[in-house]
């Protein structure tokens, strides 16, 4: 993986995605339905940032519950 943020940011996305897998798998029940959505452009907020893709499509992913790289809930 190459570009700007690839090494701090794809142990996180690795992990999350893992666990975005294994609910797949493991058919679990959820009250709600689950997105995975991974940005790039965090440092710059460019074509690709979460700021573009709220302005232009948020209704597509709106949420009540997120997950930063951090690992924070908000």
């Amino acid at each position: 993986m190459y570009g700007r943020g690839a090494i701090d940011d794809k142990g996180m996305l690795a992990a999350n995605l893992a666990v975005f897998i294994e609910l797949k798998r493991s058919m679990a029940h959820l009250s709600r339905d689950v997105i995975f959505l991974a940005t790039a452009d965090e440092e710059t907020s460019g074509d690709a940032s979460i700021r573009m893709l709220i302005a232009k499509h948020w209704d597509k992913f709106a949420a009540a519950l997120r997950s930063t790289k951090a690992g924070t809930f908000s």
